[in-house]
C-alpha cells in the first residue's frame, strides 16, 4: 500500500476544515433565523391561532374584537387588523391570511 504524499495530506486537511466551517456557518444562519421567528411563515393555509402565535412573537397584543370579528391583532405601534376566528379549527382563506400575515410583517418588531 503506497501512502500519501505530504501536500496531498495537507490539501486534504484544507478542504475538512473549509467544509467544517462552512457547516458551522450554515448552522449559525439557521439557529438566527429560528430566533427572529419573523422570516419563518409557512408556505400552506394557517388557522387563527397559528397567526396568533406567529403575531405574539413579533410583539403583537390579542385583544378582544367589536363588530364582526371577535380577536384582534394590535401591533406594537397602536393600529390594529381583525382576525377572523371560524369554529372547528378552520384554516382561513388564502387571500385573508396573506393579507394578515403582510399587515404583522408591517407592523412587528424586528428581532433581528
Amino acid at each position: 500500500m503506497s501512502e500519501i504524499p505530504m501536500d496531498a495530506q495537507i490539501l486534504i486537511a484544507e478542504f475538512w476544515a473549509q467544509q467544517k466551517a462552512e457547516q458551522q456557518r450554515r448552522t449559525e444562519e439557521k439557529q438566527q433565523t429560528f430566533k427572529r421567528g419573523a422570516d419563518i411563515v409557512p408556505n400552506k393555509p394557517m388557522k387563527p391561532k397559528e397567526i396568533q402565535r406567529y403575531a405574539r412573537s413579533l410583539g403583537f397584543s390579542i385583544e378582544d374584537g367589536r363588530g364582526r370579528h371577535g380577536v384582534h391583532l394590535v401591533a406594537p405601534n397602536g393600529q390594529e387588523c381583525p382576525l377572523p376566528v371560524h369554529g372547528g379549527g378552520r384554516t382561513l382563506a388564502n387571500g385573508t391570511q396573506r393579507s394578515i400575515v403582510n399587515f404583522v410583517q408591517q407592523n412587528g418588531i424586528c428581532r433581528g
